[in-house]
């Protein structure tokens, strides 16, 4: 798989010789250079391979066809053994090869999915691929056809037949998975679908399936997934589909489909693993039905038609995923508690009228569903008072309800939020300000007071750090907007529109600033005022802002952008001190400046309905606008150029506004190359034109609105260009714009897409546009570019305009639709919606030609006028036709059209008169269109003929419009008048020459009969030839005579028949001819002679008859002329016989030509006809009289043992004939006898007797012992086992109940022995009491003599015990147990004769089976859960103590638990054997990295200043070394979490600085008169009298040039000090000191110049630093009385936690932490507590009081500090004063212990602390033993019992210690004055906790009563025992001197100093 195989040619021909591979691989492998190899190549060299079984080749582009692997050609000799094809991901073509698989009988596994396959599926491959497993052709688009039913075995009845061999191997019986995902079948799925008995999974989704699942899907009983999505499936669902398939079905997705009718119930029994339902977009109806026994993962019903409650859904406790919306739920939402992994809930658009049990679910702590919508219900009344969102709640949607009440202050504690949505909900896809659609703001009414909510507080709002929408669309809310809405930090939508919030938008100012993620705000209607800061366009994230229907008066103006000359100091001079807030009214008038930049990019902007009176020309710097509204405003004057020049913009709002000026000014070269919606409506000083340079950029308009502006001018005809327009505009408004002109007339077919078209109110003329296209333009769509076939148009106004013309139709769709509008709103809405041509016409010239196109509403309103040459009804208003031809109208306005009178006419339509008939032609009615030429033979002489004359016999007219006739020609004539033509003589007529000129002939004559004529025109007629005759007049020929008759002279008239015994056959015939021998003619006119019948002969010709054949012979043959002889066995007993009979049965004839046959004698028989002998009568068989035809049988009980018998004889004593016919008596067999002759049968013995023998006469008696209970038997049966007989006894007496017989022909039966019973009878043995069961008594009957065993006693497992026996130790039994069970792995039994076994409490465990004893888990081991069989290894980062039940995390970790438990991570519990393996149930422990440590804690704390931590999972930070300073910091900034130590270099020491509010060493370079000589010096050392140090201050150098590297000045740097310079060695201090002196005097040489010239330089430097000062030092003041208002909320919040949960919490100790060190860092020079303003040494301390004194209330310990005076060599002065601020931090640190590091708290408000913790009984400060923290209570060094003088004692001795371990370092005195001050705090909390608890011994009953409360467990003794030590501990550090007085300030002067030096 990690191999790129190129080979463009397929597989290397070495392929070949792999005769033995198996299975060939290439998954992706196969990269060619040139795109994707032939299937066929890559397959050719495998033709040879026998063995291979696997081809597999997906995802290597292969192209061609799926390969025939059956082709003969190529002869793959794999086929039989192929059993795996896959060839997915590939780019295949073709069909799939029906026959090519057919040979690949072995084949179990096909996928050719994700190819681009076409064609059917194949029905073939049922036949062969009987083995198929796995089926594959999914994602095959072009796959079409529907799934073969032929692939399915047929259904059967008898499910029995699933189990036959023959059965399983037919079809696809074997197939498990079939997966046709994403094709293109259609049909309907197969009703024997459930035919496929191992089918386990069915994908079908994604196709076009018609049809209702078959109810046949209910066998397949193996189904686990049916998935059939995105189809087009209709009908109800089998309704037990649930529960016939409750055993295997695990998902169905039925999902967008068409199913109906009743959701099918689930089982309501068993153990169903249904998991995963998907119906929704469907069309079920009803109820939802219970769920049953089922227990659901996935529920999506969404979209369907469902009504009722919802039921109950507790039974799935692991659902995690509920789709409920868009049914018809009524009722209350029960209470979903119980689904504690639902993560996801959507029931919204349903009717719930309310939530159960007051929704308190959604708050709930353990409720762990994220994702909540309820939108669009009948929820009503006040939001649940419990909250609306829990810990896990991402999203919630309450909108479109009736909720009120305030939001509940609990949403602060909803950490997770990210969208809450109430108040009116909005489609997401309204678009909420999208240009036209924009017109929802008309009505600016204020909103409903149904939904009325008041906000929580401000700070509550703040804590909502992760919300990204917030929806609170018209919810009623007033007054100003919470500024702490725009602050929130993760908040990207929010929406306040339609409520009645006022004032002004917040601005740029100190302490606020707008969201610098919000991308979509809206605010519109609302009350808002002022004007729109610059500040909020300027945001990078915003992208959509919407402020329409407020009061804003203008946009404020964006700073300048500073030129480039101008310096950073004016810059950020010029930004603090100079706030720009001009608006743009302000602004107008200036000219803009040409440092032009955008400074602002939004997407959309609406400032509609405002009241801006100027174009906002700040807008200018906003960039990529895409929307722009600011219509309804008051803005006057030009619309601005740069508009016309935004090509990013799509919609363009300006109406409603006073602007002015020509629109090409900003149109006519602009680059709006996106826009789609123009509106400058209402602007009446804007004017046009609009021309074809402004149109040609936006050809992607949409909608254009330039109604009620100024004068428009021409209608611009760019519009009617097709191609070139504006083929994309839908909406044209351009009503009272001034429009005039005419419209182009291929307006239509130039805007293809236009459905609005309002021009009314203009001054437009000419006609109408039908939609035509330009003389040589191509048509464009519609296709013949006609306004009738323009389906778009759905609204054409044009009224009060001056249209000519006649009036085009209008669409269909139009016409109907106006239609409807009027029926159902009336004329006026018509007019509005769709059609309006009220004056649409030009009144001076006549309206609108008539007629309108149809009297239908949408022609209501239009008028015209019908001119001269038409006419119609209502002045011709719907019905103004021309006038047809034949008529005309001289007047307009005529009702009707007059006719022509006869013998004129009127050609034309619409004529005003008619013309005469010209000669040849007439005009015979009235309302002639034209004049019919005369016909021929007619004529017409004159003019104005109304008819034409005929012409008279004789003569003829033979062309049309003739003017006189001709007479006929010779040999022709006219009969008739009016002829066209003289017709000449037809064949069989003559006709003589004409007697008179100028007439012809008017008749031609016929031939007479024996004659005719055969030409036209003849003259005379010809006699018939012989044989042929003219039988009538007339004829045209002679017709032959027919056969049978002749005619032998010329002109016969008729022809004669022949006679009898004569014929002739040919026609035309002369003569007859006789008939021959074997024929006969019995009639005249015979044509041919018959043939003589059979039974006759003739033996002449010419004969009329034929004559008898005589007895005994016949005539078998027509035509015969002798007769033959009857042969032997036949006769002929009459004449004329055609054939001869045979023989009667029982008679023969033995001779030939006989009339008669001769009977058979006695004793002989003839059993068939025509026989020539008769046959002697077979054995057993009698004939006693002749003539028998059959010999009768012999009768039972007689027999004939010769042939030919005559009579049979009776059977003799001791044998029986039972049969008829019978040859022998048969003698009696053995079991039955005969004791007389003629017996039938032989009799059968009695019961209890026997016979053994053949012809027996007598019966045995049955010995005793057996029986013979059947009559006939041969032998005695011995009796049974469990039975017994007597002698001759006819059955076995069966043995009683308790009672056996265990062998055969027992006499008697024995009773059962002790263990046995036996309560059946006829038993042969006893039956054992079963295992686990004794019993003691004989021949018990009953099963219940067997006693189960008690508890803890078996049988060992064996049967028929007598007594019960104890189970050993390490086994148990339960009462009645076979036999003793090992106790399970996890448990024990631990004594003998356990009745249980007993789970391993958490923290202990049993491996294997049998354990008498549970062991504890080993360190670093855990078991949290009971019954544990392994301790689970702690995971990496976690530790755990020996016996623990859970692991915690070690030091330098920290637990990550809690934030993968919201990730709702729950165990597998399919496949997880232990679920105490719960990702939950052991802790997620992430390493802190470099530069932090950690405890074990949630977090990692950030190194502090003055400490490192270099490597990963650091348990506690290294502090830095004297000389060394911190780097690779993890927070740079403050310079906090130093991932390394670094040496100070030489010449420099480490020190304290002051960065931000806290100390840092740093290196600072040693002070003048010292040096540092090596690198990480912490000290400097300062230069011996007489010496300097030189200037890298690492060497002492004499004025002598002798040099001192030593502090004390008295002795040289030795040859090896690194510190020593060998560029002065050797030199002597005579040459030193001139070295020097030459320097000197080079300093004293710099020239006044440059010294004025530093001076002015130094003076600058220092007025820039004095700034610089001055702002740091306002920042701190500010900073520090915020401190003091944060630490006074974290100890409120701190008193709270206390009182309600009895301890603090960790984010409120954190809190005191960083307040509390950040304020330590503040304390460098404090005022001292109250009264006391003198320092230790008595000076007084007045220095920084009055800079100071907002922090003194934070000084943890009251005490003011002052600076260092490093001259002194002991520090003593320091001493003096006190310890310094980073000694005090450090020892208010130590002192702290009942808190984290880092934190102190005043000692007032940290006894109200304990006090409350101890009344609570809940000092819970350090953790419990036990616990996951208890290895910060091992580093604190506290221990686990209950003693606080020996915790105080142990820390004293740490503390003690801690300098031991670094005495190898070079510490400062503050070192060790801090370690001595801890001593001394600790050794005083010990006697201070002594003195506690003896003052608090005297009040017992007090004492008692808090030990009730407080003491829950052993466990919380200890940590409240720990806890109280530490705060006693921090009580005496830190004083309260209101209730300790005196002494505790005695304690605190000791601690402070006594001035001498000592702490």
């Amino acid at each position: 798989h990690g191999v790129k195989l190129d080979c463009p040619h397929g597989l290397p021909t070495e392929f070949e010789a792999l005769s033995e591979l198996v299975a060939l691989r290439v998954a992706g492998a196969l990269g060619f250079t040139n795109g994707g190899a032939e299937i066929s190549e890559i397959m050719y060299p495998l033709a040879s391979t026998r063995w291979l079984a696997v081809v597999s080749l997906p995802s290597n582009s292969l192209k061609g066809r799926v390969p025939d692997v059956c082709d003969t050609h190529t002869g793959f000799a794999f086929d039989s053994n192929l059993e795996r094809l896959e060839l997915s991901d590939n780019e295949l073509t073709g069909a799939l090869p029906g026959d090519g698989l057919k040979c690949a009988t072995q084949l179990k596994k096909l996928d050719v999915s994700y190819n681009d396959l076409t064609g059917v599926l194949p029905d073939v491959w049922a036949d062969s691929l009987h083995q198929l497993r796995e089926l594959k052709f999914n994602n095959n688009p072009k796959l079409t056809g529907s799934l073969p039913t032929a692939w399915f075995p047929p259904l059967r009845d008898d499910e029995s037949g699933g189990g036959d061999p023959e059965f399983l191997e037919y079809r696809f019986s074997n197939l498990k998975s079939l997966d046709g995902t994403d094709c293109d079948l259609t049909g309907a799925l197969p009703s024997n679908l459930g035919g496929a008995s191992s089918l386990e999974t069915l994908k079908l989704g994604g196709n076009r399936i018609e049809g209702s699942v078959p109810g046949s899907v209910v066998r397949l009983t193996q189904l686990r997934e049916l998935n059939v999505r995105r189809n087009k499936l209709t009908g109800a669902l089998p309704a037990n589909v649930f529960e016939a398939l409750a055993d295997t079905l695990h998902t169905v997705d039925l999902a967008h489909n068409a199913l109906s009718g009743a959701f099918p119930p689930f089982p309501t029994t068993g153990y169903p693993v249904l998991r995963d339902v998907d119906v929704s977009e469907n069309d079920f109806q009803g109820s939802l039905p219970g769920f049953g026994a089922v227990s659901l993962l996935f529920l999506n019903v969404a979209h369907n038609n469902l009504v009722g409650s919802f039921p109950d859904p507790c039974g799935n406790g692991y659902m995690n995923h509920l789709e409920i919306q868009g049914n018809a739920f009524t009722g209350a939402f029960p209470d979903i508690t119980c689904l504690r992994r639902l993560t996801f809930l959507d029931a919204s658009s349903n009717a719930f009228e309310s939530l159960a049990g007051d929704g308190k679910w959604i708050a709930d702590p353990t409720n762990k569903v994220s994702h909540v919508d309820f939108k669009s219900n009948a929820l009503s009344g006040n939001l649940p008072s419990s909250g609306i969102c829990g810990r896990y709640t991402r999203f919630i949607d309450l909108s479109g309800n009736a909720f009120v009440g305030s939001i509940p202050e609990s949403v602060g504690e909803c950490t997770s939020l990210r969208e809450l949505r109430l108040g009116e909900f909005v489609d997401p896809n309204d678009g909420n300000g999208d240009a036209e659609e924009n017109e929802r703001l008309g009505d600016a009414s204020d909103e409903s007071d149904e939904n009325s909510f008041s906000l929580p507080s401000e700070a509550t709002l703040a804590k909502l750090t992760r919300l990204t929408h917030l929806h609170l669309r018209g919810i009623g809310l007033t007054g100003a907007i919470p500024q702490s809405l725009f602050a929130l930090p993760s908040l990207l939508e929010l929406d306040l529109s339609h409520n009645r919030l006022s004032g002004a938008l917040p601005a740029d100012a100190e302490g606020f600033a707008w969201s610098n993620t919000l991308h979509r705000l809206s605010l519109a209607r609302n009350n808002l005022t002022g004007v729109v800061p610059s500040s909020l366009l300027a945001l990078k994230s915003l992208q959509k802002l919407y402020l329409a229907d407020n009061a804003f008066e203008g946009v404020e103006a964006f700073p300048t952008p500073p030129p480039d000359n101008i310096d950073d100091a004016d810059t950020i001079s010029n930004e603090t001190d100079n706030t720009i807030t001009r608006t743009q009214t302000e602004t107008d008038d200036e000219p803009q400046t040409n440092a032009f930049s955008f400074a602002a990019y939004l997407d959309r902007l609406d400032l509609s309905s405002n009241a801006i009176s100027f174009f906002p020309n700040a807008l200018e710097r906003v960039g990529g606008l895409t929307m722009l509204s600011l219509a309804n405003n008051n803005m006057a004057g030009l619309v601005p150029v740069w508009l016309g020049e935004r090509d990013s913009l799509v919609h363009l709002r300006l109406d409603g506004n006073k602007l002015s000026g020509p629109l090409e000014n900003w149109l006519g070269n602009n680059r709006l190359l996106d826009l789609e919606s123009l509106r400058v409506d209402g602007n009446s000083l804007i004017t046009g034109p609009l021309s074809s340079a402004a149109i040609r950029p936006m050809a992607r308009l949409k909608r254009l609105n330039v109604s009620a502006i100024g004068a428009f001018g021409a209608f611009p005809h760019a519009l009617g260009v097709p191609g070139a327009s504006l083929d994309a505009l839908t909406h044209l408004h351009a009503r009272k714009s001034g429009l005039n002109g005419t419209l182009p007339a291929s307006l239509f077919a130039a805007l293809p897409n236009l459905r609005v078209l309002d021009l009314s109110e203009n001054f437009l003329a000419g006609d109408v546009p039908d939609g035509a296209s330009f003389e040589g333009e191509p048509s464009f769509s519609p296709s013949s570019g006609a306004l009738r076939e323009h389906t778009s148009l759905t609204t054409l106004l044009l009224a009060n305009n001056s249209f000519t013309g006649k009036f085009p139709r209008l669409s269909e769709t139009m016409e109907s639709l106006a239609e409807e509008r009027r029926n159902a709103f009336g004329l006026e809405h018509m007019r509005d919606a769709v059609v309006d041509l009220r004056g649409a016409g030009d009144e001076t010239n006549g309206f609108f030609a008539c007629p309108l196109p149809l009297d239908a509403a949408a022609y209501a309103d239009a008028q015209c006028t019908c001119p001269a040459g038409s006419a119609g009804s209502d002045q011709g208003r719907f019905e103004c036709d021309l006038c047809v031809p034949g008529r005309y109208s001289n007047q307009p306005g005529a009702p009707v059209c007059d006719p022509c009178p006869v013998g004129r006419f009127a050609d034309q339509v619409g004529s005003v008169g008619c013309d005469f008939c010209a000669p040849g032609s007439a005009a015979p009615s009235l309302g002639s269109a034209s004049c019919d030429l005369c016909h021929p033979g007619f004529f017409a002489a004159l003019t104005g003929s109304p008819t034409c004359d005929a012409c008279d016999p004789g003569t003829f007219a033979g062309e049309e419009g003739s003017i006189e006739c001709a007479p006929c020609p010779v040999g022709a004539a006219a009969d008739e008048p009016a002829s066209a033509a003289c017709v000449s003589c037809a064949p069989g007529t003559f006709a003589e020459a004409p007697k008179h000129d100028g007439v012809g002939s008017s008749m031609c004559a016929p031939c007479s009969a024996g004659t005719f004529s055969d030409a036209e025109g003849s003259t005379s007629c010809l006699a018939c030839a012989p044989g042929h005759v003219a039988e009538e007049e007339g004829s045209s020929i002679c017709v032959q005579c027919d056969e049978g008759s002749f005619a032998y002279t010329s002109g016969a008239s008729f022809c004669v028949p022949c006679a009898a015994g004569s014929f002739a056959s040919n026609r035309g015939a002369t003569f007859c001819e006789a008939c021959a021998e074997g024929f006969f003619s019995a009639a005249e006119g015979k044509a041919t002679c018959d043939a003589c019948p059979l039974g006759t002969f003739g033996a002449e010709q010419g004969k009329a008859s034929c004559a008898s054949c005589p007895l005994g012979t016949f005539a078998d043959q027509e035509g015969s002329t002798v007769c033959s002889k009857c042969v032997s066995g036949t006769f002929a007993d009459q004449e004329g016989s055609a054939k001869c009979l045979l023989c009667a049965s029982g008679a023969f004839q033995e001779n030939e030509g006989a009339s008669i046959c001769v009977p058979c004698v006695s004793g002989t028989f003839a059993d068939t006809e025509g026989s020539e002998s008769c046959d002697s009568c077979p054995l057993g068989t009698f004939a006693d009289t002749p003539g028998t035809k059959q010999c009768a049988p012999c009768k039972v009980g007689s027999f004939a043992n010769e042939e030919g018998a005559e009579i049979c004889a009776p059977c003799p004593a001791g044998s029986a004939a039972n049969v008829e016919a019978s040859a022998a008596c048969a003698l009696c067999a053995p079991g039955t006898f005969a004791n007389e002759t003629g017996a039938e049968t032989c009799a059968r013995c009695p019961v209890g007797t026997v016979s053994s023998n053949a012809a027996s006469q007598s019966c045995d008696v049955c010995p005793a012992g057996s029986f013979s209970d059947q009559t006939g038997l041969t032998k005695c049966t011995p009796c049974l086992p469990g039975s017994a007989a007597g002698e001759g006894a006819g059955t076995c007496v069966a043995c009683a109940v308790g009672f056996f017989a265990s062998s055969a022909e027992s006499a008697t039966c024995s009773a059962c022995p002790k263990g046995t019973f036996q309560n059946s009878t006829k038993q042969s043995t006893c039956v054992s009491c079963p295992a686990g069961t004794a019993s003691d008594a004989e021949g018990a009957g009953d099963k219940g003599t067997c006693v189960s065993c008690p508890a803890g006693a078996s049988t060992d497992g064996k049967e028929g015990a007598a007594t019960c026996a104890d189970c050993e130790a390490g086994a148990y039994a339960a009462a009645g147990a076979e036999s003793c069970a090992l106790a399970s792995p996890g448990a024990v039994a631990s004594v003998a004769g356990a009745a249980e076994q007993t789970p391993c409490p958490p923290g202990t465990h049993a491996p294997g089976r049998g354990n008498t004893e549970c062991l504890a888990c080993p360190e670093n081991h855990a078991a949290p859960a009971r019954g544990a069989a392994t301790c689970f290894s702690c995971p990496p980062g976690s530790e755990s103590p020996e016996g623990a039940a859970a692991c915690v995390c070690a030091a330098g970790y920290r637990d990550a638990t809690d934030l993968f438990a919201s990730s709702d991570l729950f165990v597998d519990e399919e496949n997880s054997s232990d679920a105490s393996h719960s990702s939950l149930a052991t802790p997620v422990c992430l390493a802190c990295e470099p530069g932090t440590y950690g405890d074990g804690g949630d977090r990692c704390v950030t190194c502090p200043p003055d400490q490192f931590s270099s490597s990963n999972a650091t348990g506690l930070c290294e502090k830095i070394a004297p000389g060394f300073v911190g780097s690779d910091f993890v927070e740079p900034t403050t310079m906090r979490g130093a991932r390394a130590q670094t040496p100070c270099p030489a010449g420099s020491r480490s020190r304290d600085a002051l960065v931000g509010l806290e100390l840092v060493p740093q290196c600072e370079a040693c002070p003048e008169g010292t040096i540092a000589p090596l690198e990480g010096s912490n000290t400097c050392a300062a230069c011996a009298f007489g010496f300097d140090p030189d200037a890298t201050r690492t060497l002492c150098v004499g004025a002598d040039g002798g040099m001192n590297g030593s502090p004390s000045g008295g002795s040289s740097s030795s040859p090896g000090d690194p510190s020593s310079d060998d560029d002065y060695a050797g030199l002597s201090d005579a040459d030193l000191a001139s070295i020097v002196s030459n320097e000197d005097d080079s300093k004293a040489a710099m020239s006044a110049k440059t010294s004025a010239a530093a001076f002015f330089a130094l003076l600058g430097v220092c007025a820039l630093s004095l700034f610089f000062l001055l702002r740091w030092w306002r920042a701190r003041n500010a900073r520090l009385r915020r401190l003091a208002f944060e630490r006074e909320m974290a100890l409120d919040a701190a008193e709270e936690d206390i009182a309600e949960t009895g301890k603090i919490r960790r984010s409120t100790l954190f809190a005191l932490a960083n307040v509390d060190a950040e304020a330590t860092a503040y304390g460098e020079d404090l005022r001292g507590p109250a009264g006391e303003k003198r320092t230790a040494d008595g000076r007084d301390y007045q220095r920084g009081a009055r800079f100071f004194s907002p922090l003194a209330r934070l000084n943890p310990f009251g005490f003011p500090f002052g600076g260092r005076d490093r001259g002194d060599e002991k520090h003593s002065r320091s001493r003096k004063r006190g310890a310094s601020r980073y000694l005090d931090a450090r020892v208010a640190r130590a002192a702290s212990g009942v808190l984290p590091a880092r934190m102190s708290v005043h000692a007032d408000r940290l006894d109200r602390l304990e006090r409350l913790s101890r009344a609570r009984g809940a000092s819970r400060a350090l953790p419990r033993k036990g616990s996951r923290f208890e290895p910060r209570r091992r580093r604190l060094g506290v221990s686990d019992d209950s003693d606080s003088d020996s915790d105080a004692e142990r820390l004293t001795e740490r503390l003690n210690d801690a300098p031991a371990s670094s005495d190898d370092r070079s510490r400062d005195d503050e070192e060790a004055a801090f370690e001595s001050a801890v001593l001394a705090a600790a050794r005083r909390a010990s006697r201070f906790e002594r003195d506690r608890r003896d003052r608090r011994r005297d009040e017992s009953q007090r004492e008692t009563r808090h030990k009730t409360v407080s003491r829950e467990d052993d466990d919380d003794d200890d940590g409240a025992a720990d806890a109280s030590a530490h705060a006693a501990l921090l009580s005496d550090v830190i004083v309260d001197t209101d209730e300790r007085g005196e002494a505790a300030k005695r304690r605190w002067k000791m601690f402070r100093g006594n001035g001498d030096g000592k702490p």
